[in-house]
């Protein structure tokens, strides 16, 4: 609508177009005529809600075509976007030689110093091998040096690790009436995979957490989120 200076927003109903005497839709047209198309759609996959958004078409622009998730929360509506890292093209995300501690002082000499700030750990082991202890101690090193802190926890109540770890002297109840740390029951969060993403990267935000705890990551592979979880996992560790 370049001649009335006006920017047009329509929207119709996916698969809703009236049906003419021709037995044809009236309004199936409409995608020809107009610059941008997009499609929404709202689908549960093996019980789970899933909500995803695509570019059909945007004449004259460059556009991501792959679908993307998107989430309906407190904030309004976010969509998962192609690049997690929020680096512009070519750029590289920075990178340090700042070491932070593991929260056991004979795991830090054995990784030269600890862990790199800003590294992606992964703790794997069979149950009942001390994974929640070591993600525990993590956090509470990193809130013992006064940086905020946030874990989620897939298999138990927020409360409960915390009184399971208070057992071998892991004090985290301290830090979380100071505001430094996070519990997070993921139980509390709900959807598919990628929703669980945006909700982290969300929680992550408000929290203005430089540490963070998901225990354990293959929860997100659970019943309807096989075809996904993958890929989620990726991305989460890249951002």
């Amino acid at each position: 609508m370049l001649g009335q200076n006006l920017t047009a927003l329509i929207t119709t109903k996916a698969g809703g177009y009236e049906i003419n005497a021709a037995n044809r839709p009236q309004l199936g047209f409409m995608q020809f005529m107009v610059d941008c198309t997009v499609v929404l759609n709202h689908e549960v996959i093996q019980g789970v809600s899933q909500r995803n958004l695509r570019v059909v078409k945007y004449r004259g622009s460059d556009f991501a075509e792959n679908e993307a998730p998107f989430l309906i929360g407190p904030g309004g509506l976010e969509v998962a976007g192609a690049r997690e890292l929020g680096q512009a093209d070519g750029m590289e995300p920075p990178v340090t030689t700042e070491r932070i501690s593991s929260g056991v002082a004979r795991l830090d000499a054995m990784l030269g110093g600890g862990y790199y700030r800003g590294a992606t750990i992964l703790i794997t082991g069979f149950p009942g091998t001390a994974k929640s202890t070591l993600s525990g101690a993590f956090s509470e090193a990193a809130c013992e040096r006064g940086e905020r802190a946030l874990f989620v926890s897939f298999d138990s109540d927020a409360n409960e690790v915390v009184r399971n770890l208070a057992s071998v002297q892991i004090r985290l109840d301290r830090f979380v009436k100071k505001g430094l740390l996070r519990m997070v029951s993921a139980r509390t969060l709900t959807g598919s995979a990628e929703i669980f993403l945006m909700q982290i990267k969300r929680l992550v935000r408000e929290h203005r957490a430089r540490c963070v705890v998901i225990d354990p990551v293959s929860a997100l592979s659970k019943t309807g989120n096989e075809g996904t979880a993958h890929s989620v996992a990726e991305r989460l560790m890249a951002w």
